[in-house]
């Protein structure tokens, strides 16, 4: 049996993998997977072969480097084939306002002057409170800014709008800060403002839905984006996912598309603190809902699949880096070696062994390159014939090619601390 095969086997033995779920745990890692993915055991291998100088740690070096070179097309893709590509959220925005801007300024011109009585209804109730007087203050900014300017000196619907904007933006704003109360009160005069209107102007209503169906799209788009950084709880996602038109939940995925590409392609070296997300609060419940729960659980698989990667890169190419030097070190200064005095004999006898270590040195190395190769052996790569001869490997209970102790044994299989120094025994006449 080969020896690369009993020190794979020994490996999987330990990290329990049975040989007959190799090719089946392999194709969950994706095309990518190498079977030193596979448990803590064969990554520790890895990594002591990338300690050491020769074939095999340039063979296993190159191969987590060049998957690491990989990662950000493997991860474009990930959400591709999950949540898919999200558009650009702010070249998005600027088209939904520039399809604002389009379907309703005919709209609002027809209505901008028309006058309005505020002495009726609840207009007066309205502008008399302290945040309606701030609003109405507001409002005349509001329009000089846009370069609006009206022809009646009075109120008009075209003022009394502004003046309901202005009571948004206050309540979006305190909401946004937590004052509850303040958000509820501007929303709740925005709504008198908004009722009393659609009673006395005549297509007042069908100019505020074409300016308001893109400003909740962009809402929409912006809830999605932030979904999974606010402190909202499934139920309330739920309910207000119910409560959104077709176009405002395609809006929301849209956002939430477009955070999640950015926060995976964020994660390329930090895939642990995306996936440390999800399972903050109630994130990965909240992905279900949005995404539905096969495509959610598909997306965190592969998640977890880039977190199994950047543990094998951490074992074989960054944890390895003092183990390396110091197995470098006999051969750049070779002056830095324990010297000790030896007798005559001593002397030949370590010349001797050293010689036979030159070889079994080889050796070890040629069955190292090949145990380098079966440990990068990738998903699609790994044959019947491979596994069957790593189950033979779980089957051998021989030390490992790399467990310490297993160097070649001295002559006469003692080891060079039991060796005694020859006696020559001069006899007198």
């Amino acid at each position: 049996m080969p020896k690369q095969a009993r020190v794979a086997g020994r490996a999987l033995k330990d990290d329990q993998i049975p040989a007959s779920q190799i090719a089946q745990r392999l194709q969950a890692l994706g095309p990518d997977g190498m079977l030193m993915d596979l448990g803590p055991n064969l990554q520790s291998q890895a990594g002591a072969l990338a300690a050491v100088p020769g074939p095999a740690q340039k063979t296993v070096r190159e191969a987590v480097e060049n998957r690491v070179a990989a990662a950000p097309s493997r991860v474009a893709n990930d959400v591709a084939q999950t949540v898919g590509n999200g558009p650009d959220i702010e070249t998005l925005k600027q088209a939904i306002t520039q399809q604002q801007k389009q379907a309703a300024k005919p709209l609002y011109d027809a209505i901008r002057n028309v006058p309005v009585d505020v002495t009726k209804g609840n207009f007066g109730f309205v502008l008399a409170t302290p945040m309606g007087k701030a609003a109405l203050k507001n409002a005349i900014d509001l329009a000089a800014n846009d370069g609006v300017v009206f022809s009646n000196t009075g109120m008009t619907a075209g003022m009394i709008d502004y003046t309901k904007q202005a009571l948004d933006d206050i309540a979006k704003e305190a909401f946004r800060q937590g004052k509850d109360n303040v958000g509820r009160q501007a929303s709740e005069l925005a709504r008198v403002l908004r009722t009393e209107a659609d009673k006395v102007v005549p297509g007042y209503k069908q100019a505020r839905e074409a300016f308001a169906g893109p400003a909740a799209i962009k809402d929409a788009i912006d809830e999605g984006a932030t979904v999974f950084s606010k402190d909202i709880s499934p139920d309330q996602l739920r309910r207000s996912w119910s409560g959104m038109s077709v176009s405002e939940q395609d809006a929301y995925i849209q956002g939430v598309q477009a955070s999640l590409e950015a926060q995976l392609g964020n994660a390329v070296n930090d895939v642990a603190s995306l996936r440390n997300m999800f399972k903050k609060g109630w994130n990965e419940e909240k992905l279900r809902i949005i995404l539905g729960k096969d495509i959610a659980d598909d997306l965190l698989k592969r998640i977890d699949r880039e977190l199994l990667f950047g543990n094998t890169t951490n074992v074989v190419a960054r944890n390895s880096e003092t183990a390396r030097r110091t197995a470098s070190m006999s051969e750049v200064a070779p002056e830095q070696a324990d010297l000790r005095q030896v007798n005559l004999v001593g002397g030949i006898l370590a010349a001797f062994n050293a010689a036979r270590g030159a070889v079994a040195q080889k050796l070890r190395g040629n069955a190292n390159q090949e145990l380098a190769k079966l440990l990068t052996t990738k998903t699609g790569q790994m044959t019947p014939e491979m596994v069957q001869m790593l189950y033979r490997g779980t089957q051998a209970m021989k030390p490992s090619l790399l467990a310490p102790g297993a160097a070649i044994p001295a002559i006469n299989g003692m080891g060079p601390e039991k060796r005694k120094p020859l006696e020559i025994t001069v006899r007198g006449n």
